[in-house]
């Protein structure tokens, strides 16, 4: 009796010792990966913490028990039944190799791989750095802040993945660069880039009569293209006050700014429209605190204008905060490099680059600040469309994933050189040259 009661009493309390030593080890990574320290004890430690949680491993493959499906918060990505679950040869294995970005991080834990069309793939995250092979079918890099010791491949199938959010300015150390510029690399690529072996830009905007889950859908298998626009004349909130809407906003443009010095100068380009209009800033930049989450709304009906500038000019660069404030009730004012075109339907945005200068620009919103009814056109065109979020996008993407890795063999190629594509086709304005603010940066 007391036998058959040793393994439920032993492994609960084993995978409670692996979470533990697992957390143990990935905390110092979550700070800084290319941090050195000199404290051999610390050292000394991590040594000896790391080869504990391989013989628990070990322990736990020969209970055959999925250890990768245990601790929900520590390896497992996205969200997993907590009950302890027999290996299954049709299940499909992602690793995130050394996520540091606190933003991926929670993305990944917020996935719920079984909404897919393909619902047998697992994500989980590689907390420590190894050279050794990793048991995964898809290994993934975050490339802007890849470490340079990283897993050997396991075999000529296991698909190594280049995955980045971040533009080509922003990867953070050399050590990244020279680890993915060795040629033949990596498999397939995820990024915010249209042309990306798998699309996962920061957010999408699609019209409000079509189905947010039919267009997940067709995006996850590859099949969307541009979204058909609604024609201007439709209305959608016959009763929305967008009268009252416009006598309550007493403020005209405001910009929430933490990069100070970028290399798109967009503070240098505000800086230029402040001689001609009124831009309030706030965050680390001008000292003033960001609006909290509550007072958004209050702060959205003040404004009539939100500057969403870029940090940097990259090709289908968009971030999060043109989809954040794209459904309030603010006209979003948009500078990239990115063809907004193609990614935001017309007349519902203003993009700066349409402008001769920054002069230009500002003379044009304080014309359209006061004039409701060319300004409320725009929100009731905005209206007639909504967003699809950041979170749902990066679960659509790692759908995508699921779906290439169970048609491998349909999908199987090799990338020559990553970095001449990530850098130079279409990113050379994302160097350091001069950007004349003084006009469009075409």
């Amino acid at each position: 009796m007391l036998k058959s009661w040793y393994p439920r009493i032993l492994v609960p309390s084993m995978i409670l010792l692996f979470q533990a030593v697992t957390w143990y080890l990935y905390t110092p990574y979550s700070v800084d990966i290319y941090q050195k320290t000199n404290n051999t004890h610390t050292q000394r430690n991590k040594t000896q913490a790391k080869s504990l949680l391989d013989n628990i491993d070990e322990y736990l493959n020969k209970q055959k028990i999925n250890t990768s499906v245990i601790g929900g918060d520590v390896l497992s990505a996205g969200r997993q039944s907590n009950d302890l679950v027999l290996d299954s040869k049709n299940k499909l294995k992602i690793y995130m190799y050394n996520v540091r970005q606190l933003r991926l991080q929670g993305h990944l834990h917020n996935l719920n791989m079984s909404k897919c069309a393909y619902s047998n793939c697992e994500v989980l995250l590689v907390p420590y750095i190894t050279d050794e092979p990793v048991g995964a079918d898809a290994l993934l890099f975050q490339a802007n802040v890849m470490h340079p010791v990283f897993p050997r491949r396991r075999s000529p199938s296991q698909v190594f993945v280049f995955l980045n959010n971040e533009p080509p300015l922003y990867v953070h150390a050399k050590e990244s660069v020279n680890a993915f510029s060795k040629p033949y690399l990596f498999n397939w690529t995820i990024t915010y880039r249209k042309d990306s072996d798998i699309w996962m830009p920061y957010g999408h905007i699609i019209h409000r009569y079509q189905s947010k889950a039919k267009f997940l859908e067709k995006l996850e298998s590859g099949t969307c293209d541009r979204i058909p626009e609604v024609a201007s004349t439709v209305e959608v909130f016959q009763d929305k006050p967008y009268n009252e809407i416009f006598k309550n906003k007493t403020e005209h443009i405001l910009w929430i700014v933490s990069h100070c010095k970028t290399q798109s100068k967009r503070e240098k380009y505000v800086k230029e429209m402040q001689k001609f209009t009124k831009v309030d800033i706030f965050g680390a930049c001008s000292g003033k605190k960001p609006p909290h989450a509550e007072e958004k709304n209050r702060v959205d009906m003040q404004y009539k204008f939100y500057l969403a500038f870029e940090n940097s000019l990259c090709t289908d660069y968009i971030t999060e905060k043109v989809y954040k404030w794209y459904p309030q009730d603010i006209i979003v004012v948009v500078r990239g490099k990115a063809k907004y075109s193609k990614f935001l339907p017309n007349n519902t945005y203003i993009n700066a680059d349409d402008f001769n200068s920054p002069r230009a620009l500002s003379e044009y919103l304080n014309e359209l600040g006061s004039n409701e009814e060319a300004y409320t056109g725009f929100l009731k065109r905005k209206d007639l469309y909504h967003v699809v979020t950041e979170i749902e996008s990066v679960q659509t993407a790692f759908c995508s994933l699921c779906r290439k890795l169970n048609n491998v063999e349909f999908n199987r190629k090799t990338i020559e050189n990553v970095t001449q594509w990530w850098y130079e086709t279409d990113n050379k304005s994302n160097t350091n040259e001069e950007i004349n603010v003084n006009s469009h940066h075409k």
